[in-house]
């Protein structure tokens, strides 16, 4: 063997030792990192689903806060597998829906709605929707547009 073979096998095996070593040295949690990769396809699988417009007004409330106007086109975020169905259960509670948006809206503040995620807005409609919907199909909420304005 010339001493190029030698050093080039010494190498690869110092090399294969390095890596088993940093392998077997690092910790991980293989049911979390399994879960992880499970909820990023689940949001790959997610379609948006129309959830309506609305126009709502806002009352007054005393101590000088004002009401105002919210108009809103929302859509939701469900699992493809779920897509006929909801939009099928959309369809028939319409009016219920619309409703529950409207009581659901309206205990709002106006700060509610200046808060710039609308995190509080986001989460009353995906539970209206939810509550008239079988299996909690909404898991996201966002906004094709959105106005506010004060009275």
């Amino acid at each position: 063997m010339t001493i190029a073979v030698i050093i080039r096998t010494r190498l690869f095996a110092l090399l294969g030792l390095i890596g088993v070593g940093a392998v077997a040295s690092g910790c991980f949690d293989a049911a979390a990192l399994t879960q992880a990769k499970l909820d990023e396809a689940a949001r790959l699988r997610l379609e948006d689903v129309d959830l309506g417009e609305y126009r709502i007004t806002l009352p007054r409330r005393p101590g000088g806060n004002a009401g105002g106007v919210v108009q809103f086109h929302a859509f939701g975020q469900v699992a493809n597998r779920d897509l006929t169905g909801i939009q099928e259960s959309l369809d028939q509670a319409d009016s219920l829906i619309r409703h529950e948006m409207l009581m659901a809206v309206r205990q709002l503040q106006a700060e509610d709605l200046t808060e710039p995620e609308l995190t509080l807005l986001r989460e009353r409609i995906a539970q209206v929707m939810n509550a008239s919907l079988e299996g909690d199909p909404v898991q996201g909420v966002g906004f094709y547009s959105l106005s506010f304005n004060t009275l």
